[in-house]
């Protein structure tokens, strides 16, 4: 059993999503992507941590 909250999975999770963020960022930064919004109020909220926008196209993570 392993001594983290949540488990090693859980760690693994969050990591994988700190890189797709971080990705998301380089994407803004070379102007691939029009804006990224990080975990969403609203409507838009459920079981959603990132949305990214480009020329009207939403996509959702």
């Amino acid at each position: 059993m392993s001594l983290e909250m949540g488990g090693r999975s859980d760690k693994y999770g969050n990591q994988y999503e700190n890189r797709y963020f971080a990705r998301l960022l380089l994407r803004l930064v070379n102007e691939e992507i029009g804006s990224v919004i990080v975990e969403p109020l609203g409507a838009d909220s459920d079981s959603v941590e990132f949305i990214s926008e480009h020329e009207g196209t939403k996509e959702y993570y």
